[in-house]
């Protein structure tokens, strides 16, 4: 009999047979099967491990925070990987995912790595001014309509253009079908439940090279304000906008630098003592792991 515990973790990379294993994360309503596009050119000695959203499964019941869908993860996670430190990797609304799950090690006495894919903190970057808002918006607005309208465009410029309305436009998963619509449809609750608090674990950013115009409406930090919640150690840059830098061409260097990424936070976690496990750091006293190491 199939164990059921296992049906939410796929590999990632079947083929190889020792390295050093992390945990992917897609972005919403995302499949563990678009991990595997994504981390398709992820260098040795890195082995992926797909995380599947439990809405994709008809017996799971409906998790609608990300602490809900991590404590659901984490028992498959503990099962197929029994020591750690434990590297998560996520995309966009999954790196609020692979927060909660390194969170959810940290207390069980582990140490956790963190790569996040442009995941953004919106409410950190203030918008800009109207006036030079209004018309970035307009000109996209105008080049989304002309893309999908005409017959002058190509199948993966229709494709992405899709994916924009989809991630940004509440009520189009009713076209799809019912597992993606569940997953987004809990993906989205998640989101609007979310609150962030610091977990005192290694993190690396990487973020996109170009902004969309829905990111191009606002300022951001250059590590999109993660130093405020985690010990943020780099950020790397990727070409491409925020959809745009996960396909095609790019997955060259996207898979180029969540190799390096998760270099850097495996390196980190193995810096962090047995008595660092297991505490957050609260925002008004916050000192990380690695702030204090130095002192000493």
């Amino acid at each position: 009999m199939e164990d059921e515990r296992a049906r939410l973790i796929m590999p990632l990379h079947p083929k190889r047979q020792d390295g050093v294993s992390f945990f992917m994360a897609s972005g919403l309503g995302g499949h563990a099967l678009s991990a595997q596009v994504l981390t398709s050119r992820v260098p040795e000695p890195w082995i992926g491990r797909g995380l599947l959203y439990p809405s994709f499964v008809a017996e799971e019941p409906s998790y609608r925070t990300f602490e809900g869908m991590a404590e659901r993860l984490i028992v498959e996670i503990f099962r197929s990987q029994a020591e750690g430190p434990y590297l998560f990797v996520g995309y966009s609304m999954g790196g609020l995912l692979c927060v909660e799950l390194a969170r959810q090690v940290i207390r069980h006495g582990h140490r956790a790595g963190i790569v996040l894919v442009d995941v953004k903190l919106f409410q950190h970057a203030p918008l800009k001014p109207f006036f030079t808002r209004w018309p970035r918006k307009a000109y996209w607005m105008a080049r989304d309509a002309w893309t999908r309208f005409t017959q002058r465009r190509s199948k993966r410029n229709a494709r992405m253009a899709a994916q924009r309305r989809l991630s940004h436009e509440g009520g189009m998963q009713s076209d799809l079908p019912p597992p993606f619509a569940r997953a987004i449809a809990d993906g989205r609750a998640a989101l609007d439940a979310y609150q962030l608090t610091p977990v005192d674990a290694p993190t690396v950013l990487i973020r996109c090279s170009e902004l969309a115009w829905w990111d191009a409406l606002r300022n951001w930090p250059a590590d999109y304000g993660w130093s405020r919640y985690t010990d943020h150690r780099a950020v790397l840059v990727s070409p491409g906008d925020h959809l745009g830098m996960i396909q095609g061409p790019n997955l060259v260097p996207i898979g180029a630098a969540m190799g390096q990424a998760l270099s850097i936070v495996h390196a980190a976690a193995l810096e962090y003592p047995v008595s660092q496990r297991g505490v957050d750091i609260q925002p008004s006293s916050r000192r990380s792991a690695h702030e204090e190491r130095s002192e000493g």
